[in-house]
């Protein structure tokens, strides 16, 4: 994404924010003052109110600090960049008419100092590098969401987005992107006999949400992509899955609902169940948390209750049905992960999902170390890397999106 748009984006969910008491709140939250008790209980509630919002902070707080970066570098060329950018950016302040405090024009500073890198690295034919922490912007960024159309064309999704999508010959359907959250909206009193597929394609670092014609609401986690028709037939309600999706299906009795992927298929009436099928993984796995699901795996049939996971390993034909702690495989529609026990290199191809981050291990016996913990979706990646260094002797170093796992000398 190039900064014009990253800067555009930024500046419209800016704009948008309610009162400007949380301005000054998060600007000086950002800046490193020590807030009270009453303003740190209000940031606390504005992030805790959606993943919009959680989005927009990590963003800010980002380029505040690649905007310190550039300062730190120095040099008479980078202040006199630095002043006519800020005064660019006071300029535009004002045309926006929005009413910024002091520290939150710093903020915006920062940002303008993104789009007047280019110009300043050619003054001194290098570019400034990121620390770790600042890295983690490459899994946090709003990567491009995609909509393929069933004729084969293909739409970006932005914060709000009307597509006419068709139904048969003779009827069409808005399909509305709100925030998230892609909405299909359609009268069944005709239903198509050949239904038309799209295609929602979620990239690394990015999650969205999906609401299918029949009600069913479906989680896409990063990594992922679901094919599902705009409207389902009267015989049958079928999607295609590749990646992990949360499916809370809209009973309907009189048809199944299925998920398909490439080693098993999930068959019920209406439930909540959560699909993990990314095609790196070793297992295809259906996690059950109400209801009842039917799985199938070569020919063999699997009924769960709640509680139950089935996992399917393609390699060995082995089916393995047993009782979890369900909230460690369906945390991650709720912004953090849950890591009970599980092998390191596991752990860090879920964050590489997220982060958009590659593991290297110096020595192979490092990948089978288990570990057990919590983090945040929007948090930065290395408050767990360092939990992890505090209770095992392992060590994690960054370069970009690189991690060298070693063990300690």
């Amino acid at each position: 994404m190039s900064h014009k748009i990253v800067l555009s984006v930024l500046l419209m969910k800016m704009s948008n924010m309610a009162e400007e008491r949380l301005y000054e709140i998060v600007a000086s939250h950002l800046s490193g003052e020590k807030l009270t008790k009453e303003e740190d209980d209000e940031l606390q509630n504005w992030l805790d109110c959606s993943e919009e919002n959680r989005r927009l902070y990590k963003l800010l707080q980002c380029f505040w600090d690649s905007g310190q970066a550039f300062r730190d570098l120095g040099g008479p060329d980078r202040n006199g960049a630095y002043r006519r950018i800020a005064g660019r950016c006071l300029r535009s302040l004002r045309k926006r008419k929005i009413i910024f405090y002091r520290k939150l024009a710093g903020i915006a500073v920062a940002v303008f100092l993104l789009a007047g890198l280019t110009l300043v690295w050619q003054f001194s034919g290098t570019k400034p590098e990121l620390s770790g922490e600042d890295s983690d912007l490459a899994g946090i960024m709003p990567n491009t969401v995609r909509l393929e159309l069933s004729n084969g064309e293909y739409v970006n999704l932005s914060s709000r987005t009307t597509v006419p999508v068709r139904i048969s010959d003779v009827q069409q359907a808005a399909v509305v992107c709100d925030s998230n959250l892609l909405k299909y909206t359609a009268d069944d009193e005709v239903l198509p006999e050949a239904p038309e597929y799209n295609t929602l394609i979620v990239p690394v670092g990015a999650e969205y949400r999906l609401l299918l014609s029949d009600g069913t609401q479906v989680y896409l986690n990063a990594a992922s992509e679901l094919r599902y028709p705009t409207r389902f037939t009267s015989q049958k309600r079928e999607v295609f899955l590749k990646g992990e999706a949360y499916f809370e299906v809209s009973r309907d009795t009189t048809r199944h609902f299925t998920v398909r992927t490439a080693g098993m298929d999930i068959e019920v009436y209406g439930t909540s169940f959560d699909v993990d099928a990314y095609e790196d993984n070793r297992e295809v796995s259906a996690t059950l948390t109400s209801g009842k699901i039917k799985a199938r795996c070569q020919g063999r049939e699997y009924d769960l209750v709640p509680g139950q996971q089935v996992r399917y390993d393609p390699a060995t034909g082995k089916t393995k049905v047993e009782e979890v702690c369900t909230e460690v495989y369906t945390c991650w529609k709720d912004g953090y992960y849950y890591f009970e026990a599980v092998r390191l290199e596991d752990i860090m191809q879920t964050l590489s999902r997220w982060y958009n981050i590659q593991a290297f291990f110096v020595q192979p016996e490092l990948k089978d170390i288990e570990f057990t913990g919590r983090l945040k979706r929007y948090e930065e990646v290395g408050q767990l890397f360092r939990k992890f260094e505090q209770t095992r002797n392992i060590r994690f170093e960054r370069k970009g999106n690189s991690v060298v796992v070693s063990g300690k000398d």
